[in-house]
């Protein structure tokens, strides 16, 4: 490759990742929300899809960032109690005391953590609307039947989805 053709091709290059980063940009600034942890892009649909006044958006910013900030040891922890468990799973002696330890380990955080979201939900609930509320149910229905779909429908090594059966399969 001779140094004008290197030349032209690092100048596309660059030009392509900053055009990629402005579409990027202009997306986080169309939707409200998005890429600000922990008021991410599900709430951002979340408000849209509410019709949330401006007084509930400020409520529910407050407790999301509360819950953010209150769960993220727990998560921290989890982590770790996953990698010990996987680590006493690949041990070279099989020590059955220290793998249900470290299991009973994550089981605990990860109970600490549903507890956590069930409160969390609660007060969620207190700041909607009843009409807010059925929406709101009725949104985590289509979620829970779409991820039902997905997993009743993976393809080969659980990528992708499966085609449609023929006729007669």
């Amino acid at each position: 490759m001779t140094r004008i053709q290197t030349m032209l091709a690092m100048a596309a290059t660059a030009l392509l990742l900053g055009s990629a980063a402005a579409d990027a940009q202009r997306w986080r600034e169309h939707r409200p929300g998005w890429g600000e942890a922990p008021f991410g892009p599900g709430a951002a649909f979340m408000i849209e899809r509410l019709d949330l006044s401006e007084g509930q958006q400020a409520e529910l910013k407050a407790l999301f960032e509360a819950r953010h900030e209150s769960h993220a040891e727990t998560h921290k922890a989890l982590h770790e109690a996953r990698r010990a468990l996987e680590k006493q799973i690949r041990a070279e002696v099989f020590d059955e005391a220290a793998i249900r330890a470290a299991a009973a380990a994550v089981a605990a955080l990860e109970a600490d953590l549903a507890v956590a979201r069930a409160l969390g939900a609660q007060e969620m609930r207190k700041i909607l609307t009843p009409e807010q509320l059925a929406e709101l149910e009725a949104m985590q229905e289509m979620r829970s039947e779409f991820r039902r779909f997905r997993r009743d429908h993976r393809g080969p090594r659980g990528h992708g989805l499966r085609p449609p059966p023929v006729d007669g399969e």
